[in-house]
This record gives structure tokens, C-alpha cells and sequence, in this order.
């Protein structure tokens, strides 16, 4: 993508890709701010760069530092899976396991991010997910909504994408693309009376983004390696949200991993539906909140304020744990 062009530039012989001291930059980032980076990884990018260049010096360099962040399996050659067959689908998911054994990088296996999202459709998903033991799926916010799905035993985490885009790697080309969807002839849902700067830019999406970030919900959000790459534009929006936070609270960013997430979703999923169906309600006695689960089910309530459970704060928060058809009492945090 170049300033005045508003077109994605596939030429292979111009691609964005971190260097070793962008990787650098982002560990050392991460180290100051305490935010935890994802990085989603395909095995192939670096076996294509050795191909094309003779070596690949991030490979080693994100190795050296690896446990900076945390790593999830992005299929083995980002290959659009929406219309995959059932070899190419296996294929995509265990040989980015395999390369992340041998390269001693740490996911958990049971984790998944396809390229682009795709392939959430394609029916011979959920064999490929069960046969390579994937629990955890993202999907994407902007497309899925809210609700969690199920792919065969697969549960979903819609993940919120950042106005950071694919295709740009410097500050003139984000602003570029971001005015033309935004205020130019790209513009088709929330268009601007006019362009903005890119301090305007910066200060929208990380005021956007904050909204998200203090509502209570834990889908996490998505950026692309580009936007970590030449002119580092994720940390000019991010730097942004985090002094925003700050000047609001000093409480920690509560950072669940990626199958925690999904754990969580369907703890909120499941209380609200028996919320809503009148299963469950509490009363206080003694010094106990007891709780009162009529459903004929386990369930995970939310609850402040009792024993057992974390520290937030001042604030000692979490889920219980109850039995179908009967009282929990648990004590109050003295």
C-alpha cells in the first residue's frame, strides 16, 4: 500500500516483515508496559525466506527472546481455508505443530488461528479440528459478533481487529488507507466529514479501543506483523490506550490467555442464560453469600467480595463454582 494508491500490494519482492530489532523493540516494549503481545505464527514464512534470500535472521532472533511473548499455532502457510479439502485442511494445522516441536516454540497445540479467519464454513473443519485435538478457534468480532460458536467440540473467541492494516507499514500509508475507508471514496458505514491527521487517527482508535477495553469484555484484539514492522505503528496507537488507562486507574489489564478467554465466554454465556431463565439468585446470612442454583446443572457464578477467590485491587472477584439444584454458601472476604 502506498500514500494515494488506497490499492494492497502483493509483489513478493516488497513484502513487510519485522527485522530482528523490530522483534526486539516489541520484547522490550512488552517488558516496560507489562502488555503481553499473541504472536500468531506460520511455520512457512521463514522456509520461504530462506528460499527467496539465502537465510532468515528473525527466525533465530525471535527464538532468542521467545518466552517474551506468548505463541499460537496460525495454520503452517496462511492458505485461505474457505474452500480447502479435507488433506489440505489437516495439513495446515499439524505442520505448523510440528514446526513449532521442533523449533521449541510453546503454544498450547489445542489452540488455532486460521489465516484470515477462513475456513470457519468449510465442512471439513470440524473433522480437521477434532483430528488434530484443536479446542480453541478465533474468529473474527467485526464478522461474528458476540456470540461464541461451536465448530464440531471446537468453541470460538472473536477477536476485535484494530484500524492497523495488513498492507501498510509506515505512518503515511496507515493514515492513507485509514482516510480512505474512512472519509474517501471507500467510506461506507461511519464516514468522516474530513481526513484526519495522524495524531487525530492515533487518538480515535485508542479512545475506540479503550471503550472495549474497560467494558468487561475479554475478547482480545488483532494486529497484523506489518504494524510491529518500519515505522511501528501499533505502539504510536497502543502508548495511547495504556496513558488513557492509566490517568483512569492503576489497576493491572487483566491479559486471560487465548483458551482462558474461551473459558470465560462460556461462563458468561451460561450465567446469563440462567439468569435470564430465573435458575439462580443469592441472600446473604451469617457472614456467607449462599447461592441458590435451581438449574439441574453445574454453574460458574460471577461474585465479588467472598473468599477464595482472586485478588483485583482491593477487590476479591471471580467465578463460583455451584452444584445443580442446591445452596453454596462461601464466606465473606474479611
Amino acid at each position: 500500500m502506498g500514500p494515494g494508491h488506497h490499492e494492497t500490494n502483493t509483489e513478493s519482492d516488497i513484502p513487510i516483515r519485522m527485522t530482528p530489532e523490530d522483534a526486539q523493540f516489541a520484547a522490550d516494549w512488552s517488558g516496560q508496559t507489562g502488555v503481553l503481545l499473541d504472536f500468531v505464527f506460520n511455520g512457512y514464512g521463514t522456509e520461504l525466506w530462506v528460499a527467496e534470500t539465502g537465510s532468515d535472521p528473525l527466525l533465530p532472533a525471535l527464538l532468542a527472546i521467545k518466552d517474551k511473548f506468548r505463541w499460537i499455532n496460525h495454520t503452517y502457510s496462511h492458505l485461505n481455508l474457505d474452500n480447502a479439502t479435507p488433506e489440505q485442511l489437516d495439513q495446515e494445522i499439524a505442520k505448523n505443530i510440528t514446526f513449532a516441536r521442533d523449533q521449541g516454540i510453546p503454544i498450547l497445540e489445542t489452540e488455532l488461528v486460521t489465516g484470515e479467519h477462513s475456513g470457519l464454513r468449510n465442512p471439513g473443519l470440524p473433522q480437521a479440528l477434532a483430528d488434530n485435538d484443536i479446542l480453541v478457534v478465533a474468529s473474527d468480532h467485526s464478522i461474528a459478533g458476540e456470540p461464541s460458536q461451536l465448530i464440531g467440540n471446537s468453541r470460538t473467541v472473536p477477536r476485535w481487529p484494530m484500524n492497523l492494516y495488513y498492507d501498510v507499514g509506515t505512518r503515511d500509508e496507515q493514515l492513507d488507507e485509514f482516510n480512505y475507508r474512512y472519509s474517501g471514496d471507500g467510506c461506507v458505514s461511519e464516514c468522516f466529514e474530513e481526513p484526519f491527521s495522524f495524531d487525530e487517527y492515533a487518538d480515535w482508535e485508542a479512545d475506540r479501543i479503550l471503550r472495549i477495553l474497560i467494558s468487561g469484555n475479554p475478547d482480545p484484539h488483532y494486529l497484523h506483523q506489518s504494524n510491529l514492522a518500519e515505522d511501528r505503528v501499533f505502539f504510536d496507537v497502543f502508548d495511547r490506550v495504556l496513558a488513557r488507562y492509566q490517568e483512569m486507574t492503576s489497576l493491572p489489564i487483566a491479559q486471560p490467555e487465548f483458551t482462558a478467554t474461551a473459558d470465560i465466554r462460556s461462563d458468561q454465556f451460561e450465567w446469563a442464560a440462567q439468569l435470564e431463565a430465573g435458575n439462580v439468585e443469592a441472600f446473604l446470612q451469617n457472614g456467607q453469600v449462599n447461592l441458590v442454583n435451581a438449574a439441574n446443572k453445574e454453574l460458574r457464578v460471577p461474585i465479588t467480595g467472598v473468599e477464595g477467590l482472586e485478588q483485583y485491587g482491593t477487590q476479591v472477584s471471580g467465578f463460583a463454582d455451584t452444584q445443580g439444584n442446591a445452596v453454596t454458601p462461601i464466606k465473606v472476604a474479611s
